[in-house]
């Protein structure tokens, strides 16, 4: 964020004031949420509601990981797609 151009700057704060929780009852395909269990910039508190809201997801939570938790534990990142998808 700090590196960000001015324009990128506010393109971001833009998105992160957008309540988009009103629409996630009606989201109907399926969803895997998924988190890196020590994520600080969205943390599990996040998607533990959105899985709450948004009708038969599931969430899984990476282990060892923060915001990149494909790149932080690849292995555990990796069973859970395959298990997914």
């Amino acid at each position: 964020y700090k590196a960000a151009v001015p324009v990128m700057r506010q393109t971001m704060n833009n998105v992160l004031r957008v309540d988009l929780q009103e629409k996630m009852p009606k989201i109907q395909a399926e969803v895997l949420l998924v988190y890196g269990d020590r994520d600080t910039a969205t943390p599990v508190l996040y998607g533990r509601i959105m899985e709450q809201k948004i009708p038969g997801s599931g969430l899984a939570v990476i282990q060892n990981a923060g915001h990149f938790a494909f790149a932080d534990n690849w292995p555990q990142f990796k069973a859970v797609m395959e298990a997914f998808l």
